[in-house]
């Protein structure tokens, strides 16, 4: 501006009118130079009628125009929000009022928690409309472009090494924006956020808000919402409104069954409501082009992408959502389609849903996601309703899934990948508001395997009580085989089946005194394998034959053993002892039951709701032959399936003798140590035959880990602990009736010596013999 005045100046004529033009421009200078602080003082003032604090860093006057530069504007009394702008262009009428500002390359910068921040700008709004007009408000145009904007709810030194609990926070881009007398439109280019386990992002954003300051369109091109379950759980727990109503003060943190809390839930769909009915024009709409979800955590889940509408229709907003039609097309089927009604005042909050069958593909599942492989051809259908009550204390259910064709890839589940499932899962009930859950109506099924399931779970904040009722339809066997996928039973591929396999029970328990829980079932179970593969034939073991074993360095390899061989030795010429030791801490019932131990299943139930995890199984002697005879060491749900076939085929085909004697020579006793001839040579330097009660007791007390156990031959003694536990083995097996008052005596009055390696053998003893004790209690 001062350039400007000294070359108008040089070019002024000489004479009279030289000096008069002279003086005014003298007058100009003077005028120009007091401007400047006289427009700071004129945008401070219309900054405070506005509510605003405003600091120019450098200003240029033009023609009714201002240039400035460096500008921070910040809302009085508004401590967590800034805005700084580059460049402003700001356009004054003759009586330095502002018509129109023009911004360029600024950024907003937010900090701290949305109630924070909500509760500040409510209060500027507040006092701002007590201040101004609306019709000096909307005399103000403004317009911007290249802005940013930040927000950060926490502090970045909360989130740890890995990620894990990183702040909420998010961060727009290319954001521009125009305000007249019609509104406000805004354009976001791109916006990623997150908040707890969420996280989001979102591109071609577009939003139109009403003089009125109600929202009128909100647009998108692509909206992808994402939920971190490793990282949820811990966000949810920290939510004291999200907690279940039930949550207990002391021990354990959660309650037996972790239900929601059905009035937090329904106050914060109301607080929801209350902001879209203040700040949602009647007319108001919200499209999003493509919508998506993620769930998971290295391997997501994802749906989607698909067109997302949300429209206000009176007191209510309606939400609808759909698979992409495009992707879906007449190969991969019918798409889903979601519907909300969210009521803005009173009544009940709805979702429902239906379609397909769709290919998992075109729902916007990708391939290994989950573990899910040929999603092309996986197909899923399904129908659903959600009515949580307006007063939040029920919330009913009534849904229907199934899928075909589903092929899964996890070693949990299998060692190949599963192909060909058919899964389904229908349910209808309610939740309720003292965290109680009633099943109406509830079935799950597999193939030709159906489970049909009724009853109540009532829950206060110290007490779980469940009542349930159970049922599987008669089905054939044969039916029932084919609806397992080869890959889950691998073992018995080729086998076939006859007869029929059905039953009912109820499951009653009250967490208060788990130990009274009533288990009762009664499954007519006349399955039988007919046809199997040439190594579960039973003349394979009337002879040497080999078996699966384990080195001691994790590789795996074949043992050769059996009837002839070296290491084999029949039942008849194995201490007694050893049948007293293991039925005493393996299986009580071996002799009375069919391969499953009814009572064994009742206690594994209660250890695990005592232990609100998997802690304890109910594997039986004939069970765990299954395993170490046919099966590999994986801990898969494949393995457990052929275990339980396998068990039932040993108990129809082998004698209880035959079986005993089986365990006995290719069960694992340490490491390479199989079977009860090399394990009683390297413990204690004896043959079968020879074995004492405590030796026998100490041999059993191995089996369930074995490798980690070897450690007391490899210290040379065993520690009293240990010896005390033998003791009170023994103790067991005397109150159960296999073994006599004397065996006890003396069982108590010996020690277990281990035989040192390589040292001379110790000296024979007679053969154990055992008293008749032992014969009777199984023969009971």
């Amino acid at each position: 501006m001062h350039t400007r005045l000294r070359n108008l100046v040089a070019k002024l004529p000489r004479g009279p009118v030289g000096w008069a033009l002279w003086g005014v421009a003298a007058v100009g200078v003077i005028a120009a130079l007091s401007f400047g602080p006289l427009l700071r003082g004129r945008l401070r003032a219309m900054g405070e009628k506005r509510g605003l604090e405003v600091d120019v860093g450098r200003m240029r006057l033009g023609w009714f125009a201002l240039e400035l530069s460096d500008v921070a504007v910040r809302p009085e009394g508004v401590a967590h929000t800034r805005l700084t702008v580059s460049e402003v262009d700001v356009h004054i009428d003759p009586f330095l009022r502002a018509r129109r500002v023009t911004m360029m390359g600024g950024h907003v910068a937010v900090e701290g928690s949305p109630s924070e921040i909500a509760d500040e700008w409510d209060a500027w709004r507040s006092r701002h409309r007590a201040t101004s007009s609306g019709n000096e408000r909307r005399s103000l145009a403004l317009a911007g472009d290249a802005f940013s904007l930040s927000w950060v709810g926490e502090t970045a030194t909360s989130a740890d090494a890995e990620g894990h609990g990183a702040p909420d926070h998010l961060e727009a881009s290319g954001i521009s924006f125009a305000r007249d007398d019609r509104g406000t439109s805004v354009s976001v280019e791109d916006v990623q956020a997150k908040h707890d386990a969420w996280s989001g992002e979102a591109s071609g954003l577009g939003v139109r808000i009403s003089s009125e300051g109600a929202l009128s369109e909100l647009r998108a091109t692509s909206v992808a919402i994402e939920l971190d379950t490793a990282d949820g759980k811990k966000a949810t727990d920290d939510k004291a409104s999200g907690k279940p109503a039930n949550a207990p003060a002391g021990g354990h943190p959660e309650p037996l069954v972790p239900l929601p809390n059905l009035h937090a839930m329904r106050a914060r769909v109301a607080l929801m409501a209350k902001a879209l009915a203040s700040r949602w024009a009647p007319d108001g709409a919200l499209h999003v082009d493509g919508l998506s979800f993620r769930v998971g955590g290295e391997k997501k889940l994802s749906l989607g992408p698909g067109p997302l509408s949300l429209t206000r229709q009176n007191d209510r907003m309606m939400l609808v959502f759909s698979t992409d039609r495009a992707a879906a097309g007449a190969s991969a089927g019918t798409p889903l389609s979601v519907h909300g009604e969210l009521p803005l005042e009173r009544g009940d909050l709805r979702l429902s849903f239906a379609g397909g069958p769709v290919a998992l593909s075109a729902l916007g599942v990708k391939e290994g996601a989950a573990g899910l492989a040929d999603v092309s051809r996986g197909m899923l259908q399904g129908k659903g309703s959600l009515v949580l009550s307006d007063a939040g204390d029920g919330l009913a259910f009534d849904v229907d899934l199934g899928a075909k064709n589903l092929s899964i890839s996890d070693p949990r589940l299998a060692d190949d990948v599963v192909r060909g499932l058919a899964l389904g899962a229908r349910a209808r009930g309610a939740l309720t508001d003292k965290a109680g859950l009633r099943l109406d109506d509830a079935e799950a099924t597999l193939g030709a395997l159906h489970l049909d399931l009724r009853g109540t779970l009532e829950q206060t904040a110290d007490d779980t009580t469940g009542n349930f009722s159970f049922a599987v339809p008669e089905a054939r066997c044969q039916s029932l085989f084919e609806s397992i996928p080869s890959a889950l039973l691998p073992t018995l591929k080729g086998a076939e089946m006859k007869g029929t396999f059905g039953g009912k029970g109820t499951l009653r328990f009250d967490s208060r005194n788990l130990d009274d829980l009533g288990l009762d079932y009664d499954f007519d179970d006349l399955c039988k394998l007919t046809v199997v593969p040439p190594d579960l034939e039973k003349a394979r073991f009337s002879k040497p034959f080999f078996h699966r074993v384990y080195l001691s360095d994790g590789t795996g390899g074949e043992e050769e053993t059996g009837p002839g061989t070296v290491g084999w030795t029949d039942l008849g010429a194995i201490s007694p002892y050893m049948q007293v030791a293991v039925l005493t801490t393996e299986d009580a019932a071996f002799y009375r039951h069919h391969g499953f131990n009814h009572h064994a299943i009742r206690e594994s139930v209660i250890a695990n709701l005592k232990a609100r995890r998997f802690a304890r199984g109910a594997s039986t002697i004939t069970m765990q032959l299954a395993k170490n005879l046919f099966l590999s060491r994986e801990k898969t749900l494949s393995r457990k399936f052929e275990e339980i076939v396998l068990a039932s085929y040993l108990e129809q085909n082998f004698s209880k003798q035959e079986i005993m004697e089986l365990y006995f020579n290719v069960v694992e006793f340490g490491p390479d140590l199989y079977g009860i001839t090399r394990a009683t040579d390297h413990y204690f330097g004896r043959k079968p035959d020879e074995i004492h009660l405590g030796e026998a007791f100490f041999l059993s007390s191995l089996l369930p880990r074995p490798l980690t156990l070897h450690k007391f031959y490899e210290h040379g003694e065993l520690p009293e602990s240990w010896s005390k536990t033998l003791r009170s083995l023994m103790e067991t097996a005397f109150k159960r009736g296999t073994i006599s008052r004397g065996e006890l005596n003396e069982g108590l009055s010996e020690a277990v010596v281990f035989h040192p390696l390589e040292a001379p053998r110790p000296p024979p003893r007679p053969p154990v013999l055992g008293s008749r004790l032992f014969e009777q209690s199984i023969q009971k």
